[in-house]
């Protein structure tokens, strides 16, 4: 009797301490999985935060992992307002010594508002592997036009940026980007600053609708079309869905107005390598416009949409006020947070090996019951 007692407590304790271990090594190796894989990575924008009216100046674009990261692969997408800023003849350098550059420099414009897009890898170059805070593009722009205190904006777009690590707690298709760092630059007129070597000085601010930095300005100056007296402003860029499976249909309606001038036409950016220009109807030629208008996202991603006001006189709405951010499809892979990553660990094995454990201590249990 005591020998069927000592191995009826040796069978409950199999019974109960064996999947009780199993499940809380399985979740350890769960927890241990999710945490180590750390989409961290940020493109930040590094040069001048104020130059002069037709001054070269260079942006550098930098990785920056934060140390937990090993990024290899980076494609980064990021806008510029044209009427402020204009490219070199060569926009862009890349240091092809360390790089593989997959692509050449995509540069799209819609109104005035301009998207650029570059993808390089460190190829089987391991030492080019980004570790810590490194540049890893050069941008080369002129300062085309002054702007007001808050200068104008290079933005990364959302949802178009991605970096690959190498990292071992990274997968191997994981996107690690989480953020990009826009900047802010302020462009002075060179007689304010006192240097008159980039362009030659004019009576009064160049207009912002003027295409070139020549002197001349001043006829704009006298209509009262200089950059300080147009304005336009986009109030409102609304869309009846952000999310669904391709092909998603979405209509954007836009509202705007300008006191100073009539709207000319509208440029919309949709985020998937797609644009339009409306220049008739919905209020265009008057202060005031209400716009609808569809386009069909035909893959999977999340598209950051928007659209900017012009004037005939040149003034330009912010590019950053309307926008949407259109969710096609499963995106999970750009995701910024590390939730929902596969797990990596033994999983269904240990459940697996679980099960079959309790089940044979019970037939044990029935045979020493038996006895």
């Amino acid at each position: 009797m005591i020998k069927k007692l000592i191995l009826l407590g040796f069978g409950l304790t199999l019974l109960i301490g064996l999947p009780l271990a199993i499940f809380v090594l399985q979740n350890q190796s769960q927890t241990t999985t999710s945490s180590g894989a750390a989409p961290v990575t940020k493109f930040t924008f590094e040069g001048p935060t104020s130059v002069t009216n037709g001054q070269n100046f260079d942006e550098n674009i930098s990785v920056d992992p934060a140390g937990q990261n090993q990024v290899s692969f980076v494609k980064f997408t990021f806008t510029y307002d044209s009427s402020k800023l204009d490219k070199q003849a060569t926009p862009i350098t890349i240091d092809t010594t360390k790089y593989t550059v997959l692509d050449q420099p995509d540069i799209s414009c819609a109104g005035n508002i301009c998207t650029v897009t570059r993808t390089i890898s460190v190829g089987s170059n391991q030492n080019a592997i980004i570790k810590t805070k490194t540049p890893i593009a050069t941008i080369h722009f002129v300062a085309k036009s002054t702007t007001d205190a808050n200068g104008t904006q290079l933005a990364f777009v959302a949802g178009q940026n991605q970096a690959l690590s190498t990292g071992s707690a990274d997968q191997a298709a994981e996107n690690v980007f989480q953020t990009g760092v826009p900047a802010t630059i302020v462009i002075n007129d060179a007689t304010t600053n006192g240097t008159g070597t980039d362009i030659t000085p004019t009576e009064s601010p160049t207009p912002t609708g003027t295409s070139t930095g020549t002197t001349g300005g001043s006829s704009g100056g006298s209509s009262g079309e200089s950059a300080g007296s147009l304005s336009v402003s986009c109030t409102s860029f609304t869309a009846d869905k952000t999310s669904g499976n391709p092909p998603l249909v979405v209509t954007f309606t836009t509202v705007g107005s300008s006191t100073t001038d009539s709207i000319s036409q509208i440029d919309f950016n949709y985020g998937d390598g797609s644009t339009d220009i409306v220049a008739s109807g919905s209020g265009i030629g008057t202060g005031d416009i209400n716009n609808q208008i569809s386009h069909t996202y035909s893959g999977n991603g999340a598209f950051h949409a928007y659209a900017v006001l012009t004037t005939a006189g040149g003034a330009t709405s912010d590019s950053t006020t309307c926008t949407q951010t259109i969710t096609v499809g499963a995106v999970a892979q750009v995701s910024a947070s590390p939730t929902g990553l596969p797990p990596t660990g033994p999983g269904e094995t240990f459940v697996l090996i679980g099960i079959a454990g309790a089940v044979l201590t019970a037939v044990g249990l029935v045979v020493i019951a038996g006895l």
